[in-house]
């Protein structure tokens, strides 16, 4: 993927990250997702081509392992850099994106995420 040119953290981690889909597909793999297919499910509007593009970004960044397994092409692995991510985006925003979607945002049931 071409770069910012930037060295800040947030600028390279926005290199890998930041790009359409990524962050959805990070989603379904913290969901449990080990295949290709089983991503795609989850994704039903990404195309292959674009999946499999976000995928081969992410296993270049360090972010995915595929290993070979003895049944089947490969499994997706997450490695301890998307376990860095994990916390930071999908935890505290996306639990307060939940919430507001869900119309708690405001109330008192919501005071716990802010």
């Amino acid at each position: 993927m071409k770069g910012h040119g930037q060295f800040c953290p947030v600028a390279v981690a926005s290199e890998v990250f930041a790009h359409r889909w990524t962050p959805l597909i990070l989603r379904e793999l913290f969901a449990g997702s080990t295949r290709f297919n089983e991503i795609k499910r989850g994704l039903p509007l990404i195309s292959k081509t674009t999946l499999a593009q976000r995928l081969r970004a992410l296993e270049d960044a360090g972010v995915v392992d595929c290993v070979a397994t003895w049944y089947a092409s490969g499994e997706l692995v997450l490695t301890g850099a998307a376990d860095q991510f994990s916390g930071v985006a999908f935890q505290r925003c996306g639990s307060r994106s939940a919430m507001r979607l869900a119309g708690c945002v405001g109330s008192r049931t919501s005071t716990s995420l802010r």
